[in-house]
């Protein structure tokens, strides 16, 4: 879509840096936002986006609606599967490659975003994120933890270029969480 309609997209911290991948090879700005689609949408709105989601497949479209609609994101792959006659498979083959791994952990007390902040610190260095939770990116991919807004946990997700990559640094995060639990 981006090669036929340029333009901004926008999406959460903790979506796939695959897009930041792409938004690069076709010239284009992403933006990133705290997770809910409202955050998503208020930005998109901002920024003028011509596309842009959250990772759980959502993807909204501003030209239909300023809605996360899945069929949407359906509709977009099956017409450029029809208007190029490649395979999924083929147009797979082509997606920057990132491996992703969450967890969850509840916390024996309240963790306010400074201790979340300086424990990100200590474990990864680098420069924070501290959009929704805090987000650290590094050389070989990504860590975010976020407080959940619905339950009394912290989310840990972690992203990198293989799957054994990304299991490592969110196993650093919950052993610095579990670490945590038990002052």
């Amino acid at each position: 879509m981006l090669g036929k309609q340029p333009g901004p997209v926008v999406v959460n911290l903790s979506t796939t840096r695959a897009m930041d991948d792409l938004c690069q090879r076709h010239g284009v700005p992403l933006h990133r936002t705290a997770v809910g689609e409202a955050n998503v949408v208020g930005r998109m709105l901002e920024v003028d986006a011509v596309i842009g989601g959250e990772g759980n497949g959502g993807v909204i479209l501003p030209s239909l609606h300023a809605g996360r609609d899945s069929l949407v994101g359906m509709a977009l792959i099956l017409q450029h599967l029809a208007e190029t006659g490649r395979t999924l498979a083929d147009v797979y083959a082509t997606l920057p490659t990132w491996r992703m791994v969450k967890r969850s952990m509840a916390l024996t007390r309240p963790l306010p975003d400074e201790e979340l902040a300086a424990l990100v610190q200590d474990e990864f260095g680098g420069n924070l994120d501290r959009t929704d939770g805090v987000k650290v990116n590094l050389p070989e991919g990504w860590v975010h933890l976020r407080r959940s807004n619905t339950e009394p946990i912290v989310r840990a997700i972690a992203e990198s270029t293989t799957q054994s990559a990304a299991e490592k640094l969110v196993d650093r995060a919950m052993q610095r969480l579990a670490n945590f639990s038990q002052v």
